[in-house]
């Protein structure tokens, strides 16, 4: 439940608040995202997540309560992100995801996503 109670806070704190200055409290240095084939390092992802954050849209988590599974420091799980813009329908992505932490910060999440976020006009100038 440690991972999972992290994870939530992760979501809350940083993805849906938009606070970007919460890259180093949630993502361990040696961070390296696999995401629908790309791979991104730490740098990069924050960098993408600074040009986004500093737009409009808006970001809400639903959670698949059922899809949990965690041991030592691994997590797994579903969850939905839905982005809205100004003026647009909130779009739902799945996402289902893998990640191992290294003590309380993620460090190796690896996730497919439906739709492919990379490829959403909302994101463009991620």
């Amino acid at each position: 439940m440690r991972l999972q109670r992290r994870m939530r806070d992760m979501f809350t704190h940083m993805v849906e608040a938009k606070d970007i200055a919460q890259v180093d409290t949630f993502y361990d240095p040696g961070f390296r995202l696999t995401t629908n084939g790309v791979t991104q390092e730490l740098p990069a992802f924050r960098a993408g997540h600074e040009r986004v954050c500093s737009t409009a849209i808006r970001y809400a988590v639903t959670y698949d309560e059922d899809a949990w599974v965690e041991q030592d420091d691994r997590l797994a799980g579903r969850l939905w992100i839905s982005i809205t813009r100004p003026g647009e329908p909130p779009r739902p992505i799945e996402v289902v995801f893998g990640a191992q932490f290294r003590g309380d910060r993620i460090l190796r999440p690896w996730e497919p996503t439906w739709p492919d976020w990379s490829r959403l006009d909302a994101l463009a100038d991620y």
